[in-house]
């Protein structure tokens, strides 16, 4: 059983993944595996689509380099793509016998209410569906990620573009007030120098305004030839440049988080280990009448 991300996975990095973080506090993205990945979706037939999926693909894996649990990440690396990090643990646990183990992972795929291949989302007034985000049970939606790609007709589209985008972020921010919201943009090298600079004004207004996302980036890719992608990273004013994105959005979610969440991320951000474990206060019981001593 393949769906559309399924091209991917031979090209994404197995772990142990390299810290994206460097000792001056800025993060680093993989960008050779963003092209790779590209450039695989260039070659296809659904060109637009598959641009979009590669870049969701190319996100979620940076999630995981940043320290973000892998089954709290979706799309997750191999199928089903949205699986609870609850459902992972018991099918990993040893609990169940082994072989109805075997069998339940290898049925999950085909359990679309249990596992299904994308995230869908309902916001103050509607449901979207989700390209990229990070949600688990006891903190519920943490981040989304809006990946869209425009390869053709700047001047026709990029208005109607990003009134989608403001509409999304609103629509997300009635219901997840707390929640890091990030939009990415991929355009071709091609647009025009016009179009460029709108697109640039309009990412900026949608980081800054109240209530819309955190922070949002630029992508400029040459898809041609068809099988070799390069970025265009020159094109992109620093504000908008890719790594500054994914520093902010892993920065938000920590910041909105107690300390005891997320340890990992923290970790790899600091560059040093936390005296604490990953849920450690909230372990910790409180009689009636007490409080607790930590």
């Amino acid at each position: 059983m393949t769906d559309k991300f399924t091209i991917f996975e031979p090209l994404l990095p197995s772990s142990p993944w390299t810290n994206p973080w460097w000792s001056d506090g800025t993060y680093h993205p993989d960008l050779d595996t963003l092209a790779a990945l590209l450039a695989v979706a260039a070659g296809s037939a659904q060109t637009t689509g598959m641009v979009a999926a590669a870049a969701d693909m190319w996100a979620a894996y940076e999630l995981r380099r940043a320290g973000f649990s892998p089954d709290e990440v979706w799309p997750r690396s191999a199928q089903p793509r949205v699986m609870t990090s609850e459902l992972s643990a018991l099918v990993a646990s040893g609990v169940l016998p082994r072989a109805l183990a075997a069998e339940l992972q290898q049925r999950l795929p085909q359990l679309t209410r249990v596992a299904p291949s994308e995230a869908r989302v309902l916001g103050g007034v509607y449901t979207k569906q989700a390209d990229v985000l990070i949600a688990s049970w006891p903190r519920g939606l943490e981040l989304l990620i809006s990946t869209k790609s425009m390869l053709s007709s700047y001047a026709k589209n990029l208005r109607n573009r990003f009134e989608e985008a403001y509409g999304d972020a609103k629509n997300l921010r009635a219901r997840f007030p707390m929640a890091a919201l990030g939009f990415l943009f991929l355009v071709g090298t091609d647009i025009p120098a016009g179009d460029l600079v709108f697109a640039c004004d309009m990412l900026r207004k949608l980081q800054t305004e109240r209530e819309v996302y955190d922070v949002s980036t630029l992508i400029v890719i040459d898809p041609t030839p068809p099988g070799s992608t390069s970025l265009d990273l020159g094109r992109v004013p620093d504000d908008l440049q890719v790594g500054r994105f994914l520093g902010q959005l892993c920065a938000a979610v920590t910041q909105r988080t107690p300390v005891d969440h997320h340890v990992h991320v923290r970790e790899r951000r600091q560059l040093s280990s936390l005296p604490v474990e990953e849920g450690q206060l909230d372990a910790v019981e409180v009689s009636e009448g007490e409080s607790p001593h930590v």
